[in-house]
């Protein structure tokens, strides 16, 4: 390479990028530094304000309770300091079941099967179509199992004659007879009201099933060959264990 070449390449390649270098080290990094030290201060201005880990922790557990997207009633209730069973204990469960009621002369139709201890708040049966009812009379409640062994939740010695009822009627548990209470007959032709004393002072009726046997509660009437009526049950429940239940009969 001769000295002329040398020097045009020296002038023409090699000082250009010196004249770079020295731009960047003079202006744009020291620009580039100072706007990093002005976000390092917008995040620390932000930073310094957040609360630390436990109080994020309660932050987070607040913001559990009542959330539009949270669907785990459980979670909400272990957030505000209540168990599922301190609520359970005051409202029960409500369980319901809609059956036909056709039959010609005594029948039996199975309306919920009884799992483990539980303590019975209220039996309510809503006639909801009425068919035919020229016959539907000793209308009770029982429970039963297959040995058989039947016993009364509601008497029906006599039972309750719902001959003629229309849609809208109820059938209440009622009374304070002992174990075994009335079941009246609210017939929608008027307007009623009608004192329940099912509960006897929030104790309601403790109801045990045989063990290993399937124990259902059970209507039973004496209807005829045209007796055609449709009522959707109602029971409230508190369970007595863990495992304890009420299901509906298919």
């Amino acid at each position: 390479m001769t000295e002329k070449t040398s020097e045009s390449y020296l002038k023409g390649v090699i000082e250009p990028k010196v004249d770079t270098i020295a731009t960047d080290t003079t202006t744009d990094i020291p620009a580039t530094i100072t706007t990093l030290q002005g976000d390092i201060t917008d995040i620390k201005t932000v930073t310094d304000v957040i609360p630390d880990a436990g109080a994020m922790t309660s932050i987070a557990k607040e913001a559990t309770l009542g959330s539009p997207i949270d669907t785990d009633i459980a979670t909400d209730i272990a957030n505000v300091g209540m168990t599922a069973s301190s609520i359970r204990e005051s409202t029960g469960f409500w369980i319901k079941n809609a059956k036909k009621c056709t039959g010609n002369g005594d029948t039996k139709i199975s309306l919920f099967t009884v799992i483990g201890a539980v303590r019975i708040h209220e039996i309510v049966g809503t006639i909801t179509t009425v068919t035919n009812a020229t016959t539907f009379q000793k209308v009770g409640i029982i429970l039963y199992e297959a040995t058989p062994t039947t016993v009364e939740l509601t008497d029906i010695t006599t039972g309750v004659d719902c001959s003629s009822t229309v849609a809208g009627s109820l059938l209440i548990r009622t009374g304070v007879t002992g174990a075994t209470m009335a079941l009246e007959h609210l017939k929608a032709d008027i307007c009623r009201v009608t004192e329940t004393k099912f509960d006897g002072g929030n104790y309601g009726l403790v109801v045990l099933p045989r063990a290993g046997v399937a124990t259902n509660i059970q209507v039973e009437f004496t209807g005829d060959a045209n007796t055609d009526v449709d009522i959707l049950w109602g029971i409230r429940y508190t369970p007595l264990t863990t495992t304890s239940e009420i299901q509906p009969v298919i």
